[in-house]
């Protein structure tokens, strides 16, 4: 039988210069004469056959990967030194260090709103903002690229005592820009672990939209 360009024998032998195969000579319908499941059963891939596109996949997949990781790295450069600076890691779960902003909880941010004695900083996306927030509280988006300067606007003094949040005590945004507001000079700096979440759902006043 009679395996077609770049086949070999189910024996491992290739088909003769004079067209016969497997010791039979080929019928006069060539490949059409073989029952296709014949056909699949009896033949296989000749070494090396398909390889060349197999190559061809295998690096444009590296090309497209390698491109991926260019833009990644491009986009969120900001974001990968404060990784390596140690803003990430470390959740609300595992405590603060010494520098790193106090937490407070319910009581401790209710009280100090009660007492008009702070300024509430909502660290969540200008969207998240308007669809509810901690009544007075200040858009500071953390990944706005323009958060330093919607910060430096706010004109707050330095001795202000601020307490930042955003959606729970899953977030880390209002820890992170906690740091980043203590590295620069506003040392009274308080993060509301539990956030909106936590603050809607106990009723307390809030605002919606601009």
């Amino acid at each position: 039988m009679f395996c077609g360009p770049g086949w070999k024998n189910t024996d491992g032998s290739f088909p003769e210069a004079d067209g016969s195969t497997d010791g039979r000579a080929l019928p006069p319908e060539g490949l059409k004469a073989e029952a296709e499941g014949e056909l699949h059963t009896r033949c296989s891939m000749a070494p090396g056959a398909g390889r060349k596109t197999w190559g061809g996949i295998v690096f444009q997949a590296a090309l497209l990967s390698a491109a991926a990781a260019a833009f990644g790295l491009a986009v969120n450069g900001g974001h990968i030194a404060d990784y390596f600076r140690g803003e990430y890691r470390l959740a609300f779960a595992e405590g603060a260090a010494a520098e790193d902003p106090v937490l407070i909880n319910f009581p401790e941010a209710a009280d100090l709103f009660e007492s008009g004695q702070a300024v509430f900083i909502d660290a969540r996306t200008p969207e998240e903002f308007d669809d509810g927030r901690i009544a007075g509280a200040m858009n500071v988006p953390l990944f706005d690229p323009g958060s330093d300067m919607i910060w430096e606007s706010l004109g707050l003094p330095r001795e202000a005592l601020i307490v930042a949040y955003c959606s729970g005590d899953l977030c880390q945004d209002s820890l992170i820009l906690g740091r980043r507001l203590i590295r620069r000079g506003w040392p009274n700096i308080r993060v509301y672990v539990g956030g909106w979440e936590e603050w809607s759902a106990a009723g307390l006043p809030v605002e919606r939209g601009r």
